[in-house]
Parts: structure tokens; sequence; C-alpha cells
């Protein structure tokens, strides 16, 4: 990490969930998951499968309607790509046919000068 506000977080987060209680499995982590008390791989197994499939804010230390502000932030996203679509002038969708062999014909008159030059295409 290059950013040092990104390391703390991650330092306290690590605080957080790296202590003796959690790792012991005697609290559980947010109030919510407990760590496996044996070594035995299958009780994390049965730790993980028990997760819900949608995070709880709260394991993050996030209010329980952050899930509302990202909506938000997302719904201004998509609002703002589509106004940049509305902006685009008819002009700029239509196919112009003079403007594309304009910026072609460099590459047109390179293939027709290689193609001159190889005669083995004449025959066919």
């Amino acid at each position: 990490m290059d950013n040092q506000f990104d390391m703390r977080v991650l330092r306290s987060y690590m605080q957080e969930i790296f202590t003796d209680g959690v790792m012991s499995g005697q609290t559980a982590l947010a109030g919510m998951i407990k760590v496996a008390k044996s070594s035995d791989s299958s009780s994390f197994v049965q730790n993980i499968t028990q997760l819900p499939e949608i995070d709880n804010p709260k394991i993050f230390g996030l209010p329980s309607n952050i899930d509302r502000s990202v909506q938000r932030f997302n719904s201004g996203q998509v609002i703002a790509q589509l106004k940049s679509l509305a902006s685009v002038s008819a002009s700029e969708i239509r196919f112009d046919k003079e403007k594309w062999t304009e910026a072609l014909d460099p590459i047109c008159q390179l293939w027709a000068n290689i193609y001159k030059g190889d005669q083995t295409f004449a025959d066919v």
C-alpha cells in the first residue's frame, strides 16, 4: 500500500480482528462471526458456509443504512453517464464516408502499394 491512510485503516482492522478473544473463539467478531476453536479444517469450512451471502455493514464498522449511500452514489454515476450520452450530437453518431476515407487513405495507399508489388496475388 502506498497510501498512509489506507495503511492506518488496515492496521485498525487488524488490531480489531486479531485479538486474543477473537482468535480463541471466546469473542465473536462484530458480535456475529466466531473463529473455530479447533484446528480441524472442517470447522472452518462450516463457519464459512454459515456466513450470509450479503455482508452485514456492521462487520466493517459501517452504519446499517450505508447501502442507501452506495445506491445514491451509483445512481449519480449512471445519471451522469446517461447525460453524457444525451449530449452527443446526431452528426457525431452518423457515419461520414468522407471522414473515414480521409482518415484511412494512408493505410489504403500502403495496402495498394504492397499488393501491387506482390505478383503472387495477381493470378488469383
